[in-house]
């Protein structure tokens, strides 16, 4: 697969039947906000695999782009587009699995009125160990090219219609210092955001590792928090907007 062909997969998806096609999409897929709370809410979606479907075990394969529509959501705001390092196996249409990282991401664009969630990974290898994953970036660079590419073309073609979710936490060398030229626009229109910062000023990230974090977010119904990037050679920082947190 190619980075046209990713491009050409989401118009395709996105006017597909979700409920007839559940080798890439998900159909009314139910989402608690807080465990236990009985608030709920529902989504659809898809996902954009190397193979052009999710295998029953996707370890080692490829995926490019997730996307998740928000039925009913709490306010008109349009897109969120989270970044991460690398995409979890949990995630599967098959078996109407979303992995624990990506539900905290959709919960907190719900609190925070999106109507659409977009998930993009800094490297497409599938895994869910991000150390293991990124191993492979000089066994596949084929596949992170073309990762890259898409990336860079999507966020640019898109700056006017979305805001961005930094989330891929102590971010691994010589891969999310590479999007810092592809990010700096949206830093520019004040559209880069996180949910919190680490004691390091990464992103921090929605694991269920840091939940009471992300529970103190959905709870309060608190502000995604503006940020301002900065390069530390092959990592990068955040540093919170003043009056933003």
């Amino acid at each position: 697969m190619q980075e046209e062909n990713i491009f050409e997969k989401i118009k395709e998806y996105r006017n597909k039947d979700y409920k007839s096609n559940n080798t890439t999409h998900w159909f009314e897929k139910e989402i608690e906000l807080v465990k236990n709370s009985g608030n709920k809410f529902k989504v659809n979606g898809f996902g954009i695999c190397a193979n052009d479907k999710f295998e029953k075990d996707e370890k080692g394969t490829f995926r490019y782009y997730l996307e998740f529509e928000i039925i009913n959501p709490k306010g008109k705001k349009e897109d969120l587009v989270s970044i991460m390092m690398n995409p979890s196996d949990k995630t599967n249409p098959k078996n109407k699995k979303i992995d624990s990282t990506v539900t905290n991401v959709l919960r907190m664009a719900y609190v925070s009125e999106y109507s659409k969630v977009i998930i993009l990974n800094s490297f497409p290898y599938i895994n869910g160990n991000g150390n293991y994953s990124a191993k492979n970036l000089e066994t596949y660079p084929n596949a992170n090219k073309i990762n890259k590419k898409f990336i860079k073309n999507f966020l640019n073609k898109n700056i006017d219609k979305q805001d961005i979710l930094l989330a891929w936490g102590g971010n691994v060398k010589n891969t999310i210092a590479d999007y810092y030229d592809i990010l700096k626009p949206y830093e520019e229109y004040n559209k880069i955001y996180v949910y919190n910062i680490t004691s390091q000023k990464f992103p921090m990230h929605p694991s269920p590792f840091n939940q009471d974090k992300v529970n103190e977010i959905l709870r309060n119904e608190k502000k995604l928090q503006k940020v301002s990037l900065v390069k530390k050679g092959q990592k990068i920082v955040v540093i919170a907007n003043k009056n933003e947190v």
